[in-house]
């Protein structure tokens, strides 16, 4: 039960099928599409709604040492007005051997339609592929984040397809549990592709951080730490 009568965000999966075939989409990434897609963070109008809150000190990243691992990488995709985005994403664990993880502002506007072109490049480093690059013919978000850009439930997850081999994703690339309920107190190695001030967006970086807050604006709470 939630006090004051709030009520938690709704959070059933919205599965959407793109009708794209793979091959049409990983042509359509080209190299220099690729580096000049834009972070979708930083575009107005596209952005998480939430609020900043909780301590201001960050925890200094630095850039990945080589080989990147294989798991994180990046989300590519178009908006249904045209324009290239670009999100982090994760590969993880799962019975299909297929899924990327990401967030839900990078599969569906929220609220709105779901984006077109979506492909996952793991361990991607200046415009480089070095597992190939994985076109995703099924989007998911939650259900509140679709309907209502709930920030709470800003999850997104794809299926991407087997590559021209017929080899699945697990088969190429070490993926990453999905853990929930974990302690709080511990310390997290948080990679991404951070594209704001002095970072350019194509180079992975690390962050290892602990739990700062709570962010009390989303619905329900989501976890926040303190990473540059």
């Amino acid at each position: 039960m939630c006090a004051g009568g709030a009520t938690v965000a709704d959070a059933r999966p919205v599965v959407h099928e793109t009708k794209q075939k793979p091959s049409e989409v990983v042509r359509y990434w080209t190299t220099e599409r690729m580096q000049n897609a834009k972070p979708v963070e930083r575009v107005a109008g596209q952005s998480p709604k939430a609020k900043p809150g909780g301590g201001t000190s960050s925890a200094a990243s630095v850039e990945v040492p080589l080989p990147y691992p294989s798991a994180p990488g990046k989300v590519f995709f178009t908006s249904n007005s045209g324009v290239n985005y670009v999100c982090s994403g994760t590969a993880v664990t799962s019975t299909n051997q297929s899924v990327v993880w990401t967030a839900g502002h990078c599969v569906n506007e929220g609220p709105g339609a779901f984006y077109k072109n979506f492909m996952f490049v793991p361990a991607y480093r200046d415009g480089a592929a070095p597992y190939g690059r994985w076109a995703a013919p099924t989007l998911l978000t939650t259900s509140s984040w679709q309907a209502s850009g709930e920030f709470g439930v800003d999850e997104g997850a794809a299926v991407v397809s087997t590559n021209e081999s017929g080899q699945t994703l697990d088969s190429l690339v070490t993926e990453l549990p999905l853990v929930f309920n974990s302690v709080r107190n511990q310390s997290y190695n948080v990679y991404g592709y951070p594209a704001a001030g002095k970072f350019n967006g194509q180079r992975l970086r690390v962050c290892n951080t602990a739990w700062s807050r709570n962010d009390t604006t989303a619905n329900p709470f989501t976890m926040g730490i303190r990473c540059d």
